[in-house]
């Protein structure tokens, strides 16, 4: 009986036709280059391109949607407008058709134009080509996936001002090191800036001793931007100087902190205690 259930049971796992499996395909899809930085005059016509790769396995059809880029919010924080009433920029941006098909594993080199108006204010102008895709589910709708970020300065007078609100080390005391600084900065311009610059250590006798390079990345006009760094040096003792240099504006700043290794005291302190106390009672103990 148990050799009949067996057979049985070998028939049926071995020779019965199994149900096909189905295959997910994922779909990823980049977009380069991430943003692009462009200077032009009242009038000028600009073209560029944006690559875009289905890594995918399935065909998909994107739409191009131009938006601009609102800036105002907590920390840099963007975000993305059709209103083109105070933000231009989307007005001047055509691409070059309205879908476009890439195919599993394609690319293909997607083209747009700005046409700047010979009216347009010098200052910063800031916006995005991006990428939307419709789903077969209606309920999920349509959902933005990529895109290139634009940022266009035209040309002429416009103010540049950056002011740095905070540069200060995250404590004032330390034991040891790696040691983290704030850095907040605020463009009081009309136009972005991208801060470069850095951030140098001094002893308290004014010996360089470290530098730690900075790059804020693209701050809008009226944003304020907190960023943290470190300088990794473990041992540390003493005062130590920070001077803050940055580009554009030629802004700086100066703070300082302190560090004393208390655990690393208290241990030679303990230590010392104890040899003198064996010595005394070495010294004691002779006859």
């Amino acid at each position: 009986m148990k050799k009949v259930c067996f057979l049985i049971f070998f028939i049926f796992f071995f020779f019965l036709p199994l149900k096909k499996a189905h295959s997910f395909s994922y779909t990823g899809l980049s977009f380069k280059p991430a943003s692009f930085e462009i200077t032009a005059n009242g009038g000028d016509e600009i073209e560029n391109v944006i690559r875009v790769h289905n890594y995918g396995s399935t065909p998909v059809e994107l739409i191009p949607v131009v938006k601009n880029l609102v800036s105002g919010q907590a920390n840099g924080v963007v975000s993305l407008t059709k209103d083109s009433s105070f933000y231009p920029l989307s007005s001047w941006v055509s691409v070059e058709s309205e879908k476009i098909l890439i195919p599993a594993g394609g690319i293909r080199m997607v083209s747009f134009k700005i046409k700047v108006p010979l009216s347009a204010k010098p200052g910063g102008y800031f916006g995005s080509v991006a990428f939307k895709k419709e789903h077969e589910d209606k309920v999920v709708g349509v959902n933005e996936i990529g895109g290139s970020l634009v940022f266009l300065k035209v040309s002429g007078e416009a103010e540049e001002k950056l002011s740095v609100l905070n540069f200060k080390p995250k404590k004032a005391i330390y034991e040891a090191g790696p040691v983290s600084f704030t850095v907040k900065l605020k463009n009081e311009g009309k136009t972005h800036l991208r801060p470069l610059g850095k951030i140098t250590v001094k002893s308290a006798l004014g010996f360089k001793i470290g530098e730690i390079e900075i790059n804020f990345g693209n701050i809008l006009p009226g944003d304020t931007v907190e960023r943290q760094f470190t300088w990794e040096k473990k041992f540390l003792l003493g005062l130590y100087r920070l001077e803050l240099d940055l580009k554009p504006g030629g802004q700086s700043a100066k703070t300082l902190f302190f560090a004393f290794p208390l655990k690393l005291a208290f241990l030679g302190f303990l230590i010392s205690l104890l040899t003198l106390l064996f010595l005394k009672n070495e010294k004691n103990s002779k006859p």
